[in-house]
């Protein structure tokens, strides 16, 4: 059998976006012993390598943590990568090309925060709000990147579709220090008519943060900067010329969860103002994204003594619940998260602490629609319903897991169903607790990057899942 090469780039093979680029590959095929003996590795700037960038060949066995020196790279600018590699068992053709981007930027747009600012919710939260901006492009075969970040947490949505797949950007930084920013390839979602929206909330920056009940930990302002590039050109940018909008989200607390009003309409505010906060703390986010990584289905709706209407998921998670608006007898309607029941089966708490870990939404009643959080998630196994109709049933719901792992790289298993079902409580911790960073806690009012837990669970953490960008990303952390 032929052996052929499987090239990566930061162990992903689609386009990623990066200034600290390392390559591995593996081989395929081949006999037994099949050992690597030199290797060729090309860089350019078309996917055809007619346009030779850097190319570096060795006599090493070496097949992991190959960079490209810093020197050759530029900002705003793809690349392609490819190797070949001579083996015991003769020479490889060229690996597939793997593409990636550097996206370091010349940010021409500007910081812009909120014209207005409104303050609700049961702890005093500042309400999110919407900024929209309306535009033109002209037709053809362009190519779009969306490159934003925010003083808060962002959601962005072009011409009503997600940019992205990803949870809480910017991210968890020492926002004194670093920004991180996000670079989107929007080209399929761009049109000759674009609106641009993009939800803003308080998140790390403002919101409250710790068991201390800090608030404003980094600034006051949730503000906002974002600039549209098509063919490496400019075409939009945050200015004062974007209009402000507030919207159905009432608040959202990373602990105390959020509030949603479906029957509310948009409501426009006047002008966004530009906000004189510096551009050099904005860097290219290096680590990895919160995704949805599962969806369960709960096991059991039931009543407790106490009369609580209580589902349980039959799994702890980080995340939270989605369901399915038909069985909703009141107009609004509240899921409290709890991660057990006390000894008499009755719905649970107090181990959460001051986080209330609740989600409300006032609907319309029993529209279809299918409703979940957005800048919020909580640590939880079963949920109080309130609200809701007795007859409500288990499929209305779906238990949403997030975890910033993407890649599971080791497991064991044994004819020991016990130890089995140690070994997934461990890889459910682990995927609950690395939420942007490595915490202590998904559930309390907490969950802070203690550096003595991480170092004591590096070790499994690391053969359980590909770490390697969230070591980055805490490397990038704790050297503020």
């Amino acid at each position: 059998m032929k052996v052929h090469t499987i090239l990566r780039v930061n162990n992903k093979s689609d386009l990623v976006f990066t200034m600290q680029p390392m390559f591995s590959w593996k081989l395929i095929g081949g006999k037994r012993n099949l050992m690597q003996k030199q290797y060729a590795f090309v860089v350019a700037a078309d996917s055809n390598f007619e346009h030779v960038l850097w190319q570096t060949g060795r006599d090493s066995n070496q097949s992991s943590g190959i960079s490209v020196p810093m020197g050759q790279l530029l900002p705003a600018t793809r690349y392609y990568a490819r190797v070949q590699v001579i083996t015991n068992q003769g020479t490889t053709d060229w690996s597939e090309p793997v593409a990636w981007e550097d996206p370091r930027t010349d940010w021409q747009a500007d910081w812009i925060r909120p014209g207005t600012v409104r303050v609700g919710g049961p702890k005093k939260q500042k309400k999110p709000y919407i900024t929209k901006k309306i535009f033109k492009a002209e037709k053809g075969n362009h190519r779009a990147i969306l490159r934003l970040s925010a003083l808060g947490m962002y959601h962005a949505r072009l011409n009503g579709h997600d940019i992205s797949e990803d949870y809480f950007r910017p991210g968890f930084t020492d926002y004194n220090q670093r920004v991180q920013y996000q670079s989107y390839d929007v080209t399929n979602l761009l049109k000759a008519e674009n609106t641009l929206t993009i939800e803003v909330t308080e998140g790390w920056y403002s919101g409250l943060y710790g068991w201390w009940g800090a608030r404003e930990l980094f600034g006051s302002t949730n503000a906002v900067i974002c600039q549209l590039e098509v063919d490496g050109h400019v075409l939009v940018g945050t200015d004062a010329s974007w209009e402000q909008w507030y919207g159905p989200r009432q608040y959202a607390d990373l602990y105390n969860g959020e509030e949603y009003d479906a029957i509310a309409k948009l409501e426009k505010a006047g002008s966004m103002v530009p906000f004189p906060h510096s551009k050099t703390v904005l860097v290219p986010q290096e680590g990895p994204s919160v995704r949805i990584i599962k969806r369960l289905k709960p096991k059991k709706i039931f009543h407790d003594s106490i009369g609580n209407l209580v589902l349980d998921l039959g799994q702890n998670i980080a995340g939270w619940m989605a369901f399915k608006n038909q069985h909703v007898k009141q107009d609004t309607v509240t899921l409290t998260h709890g991660e057990v029941l006390d000894q008499a089966g009755n719905f649970f708490r107090a181990n959460i602490r001051a986080a209330e870990a609740k989600d409300t939404y006032h609907l319309h009643p029993n529209d279809g629609r299918t409703y979940q959080p957005q800048f919020t998630y909580h640590g939880f196994r079963y949920v109080k319903l309130t609200g809701f109709s007795d007859d409500v049933a288990l499929s209305d719901f779906t238990g949403v897991a997030i975890s910033s792992l993407q890649q599971q790289t080791g497991s064991f298993t044994t004819d020991n169903e016990k130890l089995n079902r140690l070994r997934d409580n461990i890889l459910w911790g682990q995927r609950d607790n690395f939420v942007e960073i490595p915490t202590d806690c998904p559930q309390r009012d907490e969950r802070a990057g203690w550096t003595a837990d991480a170092q004591v669970f590096m070790p499994t953490a690391n053969l359980n899942y590909d770490t390697q960008s969230q070591i980055i990303l805490t490397k990038f952390l704790y050297r503020c």
